[in-house]
């Protein structure tokens, strides 16, 4: 590829926000984070400030690093929702991480949590 094309794309995808592709779900902002554990060999409570079906921003007290894949368990009241998760990236304001695999009965309590979050 030549130089000049290439430079074009990374100037493109930096205007962007560094989104190679439009997302695929809406995210949801929350007014109050809702709790949640990272499960596996170092398991650690996080808290979750943005959510939608494929993912969700995290904070944690330990550094998280790109391609960490873990089972995440998510508060929502009496709603616990279970999923396998990646992290995608790794920002100052938090880590986003993306839900690669998540049984049916969970992902249909992610869409009831976000159907009141969209009411709201």
């Amino acid at each position: 590829m030549p130089r000049s094309r290439l430079l074009e794309q990374l100037d493109a995808a930096a205007s962007s926000g560094g989104a190679a592709r439009p997302r695929r779900y809406p995210r949801f902002p929350l007014d109050s984070p809702l709790s949640a554990r990272i499960e596996g060999k170092r398991p650690m409570s996080v808290q979750v400030s943005t959510i939608s079906l494929g993912g969700a921003c995290i904070a944690s007290t330990r550094q998280l690093a790109i391609g960490d894949a873990f089972p995440m368990e998510i508060k929502s009241g009496l709603r616990t929702i279970n999923a396998m998760a990646v992290v995608r990236n790794v920002l100052p304001n938090g880590t986003g991480v993306e839900f690669v695999h998540m049984g049916q009965e969970d992902r249909e309590k992610l869409r009831k949590l976000l159907r009141g979050l969209k009411e709201e």
